[in-house]
C-alpha cells in the first residue's frame, strides 16, 4: 500500500496496486466461508480484473500522449497543451 501511496509516476502506482491485490485476496478468504461470499468474492476478483486492463490502458495512453509516466512531466506537459 505505501508503494501505492508514495509512487512518483504510474507505472510505480500501477505496480503498488497489484501488490495489494493478492494481500486483500488473503484477508478476504478468511472471511468467505459461505458459498454466496465466495461467489462474490470470485465476481470481486473478475471486476478487478477488467479493472486493471482499463489502468494499464490508460497508463500507455498516458505515456503515448505526453512521453512520460511521471507525475510532475505530465502535469507540465499537459499546461503546455492547454495553451
Amino acid at each position: 500500500m505505501l508503494v501505492l501511496v508514495l509512487a512518483a509516476n504510474y507505472l510505480l502506482m500501477f505496480v503498488g496496486w497489484e501488490r495489494r491485490g493478492p494481500v486483500q485476496l488473503s484477508f478476504d478468504r478468511l472471511l468467505l466461508l459461505k458459498t454466496s461470499a465466495t461467489n462474490a468474492g470470485n465476481k470481486a476478483f473478475w471486476v478487478n480484473r477488467i479493472g486493471d486492463f482499463g489502468f494499464i490502458l490508460g497508463v500507455l495512453l498516458i505515456f503515448r500522449t505526453f512521453g512520460s509516466l511521471d507525475f510532475g512531466k505530465r502535469v507540465a506537459a499537459s499546461r503546455h497543451h492547454a495553451r
